[in-house]
């Protein structure tokens, strides 16, 4: 991994030791909490206590809250940063599910993860005015973000302990869903069937069949989200380069093709956005 950032010395190492903490907090918090029932989760340490849930929902909240603050120091120095009221957001903001509770917070873990890493050593030195704690610099409030977290995983622990919990080595599969052909197919164009495998809000799989000579009708745009092309069979070509059988192409957001086969072909597609 390549990162833009100057200089050799111990704030450098601080500051890749930092990211490759809180790139890997993700992981730890997942196995933290593998196997525990999702009414387990929500259950509270005590009276007016947080839940395990209600801990990863002032995480996520907090991630969001920072990514505003880093910007807000980059684009204005020396400028307040806003709050965060935490109590109120966690009992008045949250309606999701723990899966998109999770995913949220690694999207704007990942967000600011890829600023980060594009900062200068200079810029690690802006500081904004936290509304408690006064003038930070981005590293002075990344350090304690890295800190945070840590004191909420043992708080995770001892909410666990509390409840009697405990993550299991066991296979958990309570939240997996499953998809195959099931009949609902559609054809864009004369050779061409789109086979539906699976979906979940926005997100898709797809059996895409191209007979051979087929061409799929105009341009295949990729919006909102990516996609992506797992040649199953045959040979699929984008209208730039031919791919065959075991290939695996991703077309990002915005980007367009104009597929067709010669021999014919067979297609795993992927839309993780829509």
């Amino acid at each position: 991994m390549s990162w833009r950032l100057a200089g050799s010395g111990g704030r450098l190492r601080l500051m890749n030791e930092l990211l490759e903490k809180l790139q890997g907090f993700q992981s730890r918090l997942l196995l933290a909490i593998h196997g525990i029932a999702d009414a387990d989760l929500r259950r509270t340490e005590g009276e007016g206590k947080w839940s395990i849930f209600d801990v990863i929902a002032h995480l996520d909240d907090l991630e969001l809250v920072t990514s505003v603050r880093i910007r807000t120091a980059l684009a204005t120095p020396g400028m307040p940063v806003p709050p965060l009221a935490q109590e109120e957001w966690v009992a008045r903001v949250h309606r999701e599910s723990l899966a998109e509770l999770l995913e949220a917070f690694w999207f704007h873990r990942r967000h600011n993860l890829q600023l980060l890493r594009a900062l200068t050593e200079e810029e690690w030195a802006i500081a904004g005015i936290h509304p408690e704690y006064g003038a930070r610099t981005i590293l002075e409030l990344i350090t304690k973000i890295e800190g945070h977290e840590e004191k909420h995983l043992r708080q995770i622990e001892r909410i666990k302990s509390t409840l009697g919990l405990t993550a299991s080595e066991a296979p958990d599969v309570s939240g997996v869903t499953f998809g195959r052909i099931n009949g609902k197919m559609y054809s864009p164009g004369e050779g061409v069937r789109v086979h539906e495998l699976w979906s979940d809000g926005l997100r898709r799989a797809l059996e895409v069949v191209f007979d051979p000579g087929a061409q799929w009708p105009g341009l295949d745009y990729h919006v909102p989200g990516p996609e992506a092309v797992y040649v199953l069979r045959g040979d699929f070509d984008d209208g730039a380069n031919v791919h065959h059988t075991g290939a695996f192409i991703h077309h990002p957001a915005g980007s367009s093709h104009s597929p067709r086969s010669t021999e014919g072909c067979a297609l795993f597609v992927y839309y993780p956005e829509g």
